[in-house]
């Protein structure tokens, strides 16, 4: 590894870890040890400073792993993430909560998971197909069954 010319002794220091594996390493030997050697031996070690826009790469992996089929997989992410995002701005904990101020932390996700398992697996496709109007009345409309089912469980009607 420390052979390659894409070595970077940066990016093995603690203040270059997230939180998590900054925490986890400090308790690995070998970690401790790997992270003395680098250390020790700088001067001799690559340093691969890398770019930070990381798609000036993409051809570089490309060539190396054709068969990854790399661009397609951009594109699809893209894609989820497009998707995502229009879902998230369509239907979102924000949106029911100016809908139903009373509505907060753990009963709201109750609802809005409730709200998603009633329409299953066609969930995303109704969002994205409806409009967000269209949307908001139906919220209002199921939280009328929601209510009614939480307050028959209760006993009160």
């Amino acid at each position: 590894m420390i052979s390659s010319k894409y070595f970077s002794t940066d990016i093995y220091q603690y203040d270059n870890l997230r939180h998590i594996d900054r925490k986890r390493n400090l308790r690995r030997k070998s970690y401790n040890e790997f992270l003395t050697y680098i250390n020790e031996n700088t001067s001799k070690l690559p340093n691969y400073v890398f770019n930070e826009d990381k798609t000036s790469y993409i051809p570089m992996i490309v060539e190396a792993f054709p068969e990854c089929n790399i661009y397609e997989k951009i594109a699809e992410f893209k894609e989820k993430e497009r998707i995502s995002k229009e879902i998230a701005s369509k239907f979102n904990g924000h949106i029911i909560m100016e809908l139903f101020p009373e509505l907060m932390g753990k009963e709201l996700g109750k609802f809005i998971n409730t709200f998603k398992s009633f329409y299953g697996d066609h969930f995303n496709e109704y969002i994205l197909n409806t409009e967000p109007e269209t949307i908001k009345d139906a919220i209002k409309y199921f939280y009328a069954y929601y209510i009614k089912k939480i307050n028959e469980r209760k006993g009160k009607i």
